[in-house]
């Protein structure tokens, strides 16, 4: 059912709980199709041995231009990119979470530090405090309407 929700259309999916990356590796040998975070699997792409279909992300990975996303496959909806942020408590005065986004921004730039992130099919997006917050506010709101059309509960 969420499969239909999120593409928007009718779909079937198996859902193969706790599969992890050595299931996951084991399931895509036999031709099966799983979602794995493309650097995990990286050497077996550029091996031959596993061909990646469509990548998440809003936009191509520079370190793989050939692989399109879903959405321009078609699937817009399956846009989904992970992320991490660093947050302040409430209250912070604005000048100092604008000190911490410059500081935080200019080591994201450090080459040490780009190359690290690309290494693990990372890169780092330099925003403001406002953008994160609309971009955190957007995420809340997504995932909340497909958690609560499924009625899942928190244990």
């Amino acid at each position: 059912m969420s499969a239909s929700l999120v593409l928007g259309r009718a779909a079937r999916v198996a859902p193969v709980p706790g599969l992890g990356l050595t299931l996951g590796l084991t399931v895509a040998w036999v031709g099966l199709v799983v979602v794995i975070p493309l650097a995990a699997v990286e050497p077996h792409v550029k091996a031959g041995k596993l061909r990646v279909l469509a990548a998440s992300t809003d936009q191509r990975s520079p370190r793989h231009p050939d692989i399109p996303t879903f959405a321009e496959l078609g699937y817009k909806r399956l846009t989904v990119s992970s992320w991490a942020g660093l947050s302040a408590p409430k209250g912070t005065p604005p000048d100092v979470v604008r000190k911490l986004n410059a500081a935080l921004n200019a080591g994201l730039a450090r080459p040490q530090i780009v190359q690290g992130l690309e290494q693990e099919g990372m890169f780092s997006i330099s925003t403001s405090p406002e953008e994160y917050n609309r971009m955190m506010h957007s995420d809340l709101e997504r995932w909340g309407q497909l958690t609560r059309s499924l009625k899942l509960k928190a244990n």
